[in-house]
């Protein structure tokens, strides 16, 4: 089982707008693309993070950013939601609106290390 964490950036004032956007339409078409290949582990909103330099700095970075996990039995798997979900015309035609509340995204591939 490997285990995708993504996490989006959201521009200044656009957290609720973003969750009503991947509610009422990213996650209906993510969910419809994901049977069969994986299953949806959760959902979160990060309000800062802590951050550690080696070096010794720390600091928080406020930020608002929406986190959600899925997991694959196989990276195939993975790659094929992929495939058909990005590139899906309902996705395409979403594609201007997530653009337009999300300044970055931050994708993990986690992989069991035991």
């Amino acid at each position: 089982m490997i285990y995708e964490l993504r996490s989006y950036t959201l521009r200044p004032g656009k957290l609720e707008e973003f969750l009503s956007f991947y509610r009422e339409k990213a996650m209906p078409l993510g969910l419809e693309k994901l049977r069969g290949r994986g299953e949806p582990v959760g959902q979160w909103i990060t309000r800062y993070r802590e951050v550690v330099e080696l070096e010794g700095e720390w600091r928080v970075v406020e930020a608002e950013e929406v986190n959600y996990m899925l997991a694959f039995p196989s990276r195939e798997k993975r790659e094929e939601f992929w495939r058909d979900f990005l590139g899906s015309e309902e996705w395409r035609s979403l594609m201007p609106e997530w653009a337009a509340l999300v300044s970055r995204m931050d994708n993990r591939i986690l992989e069991p290390s035991l």
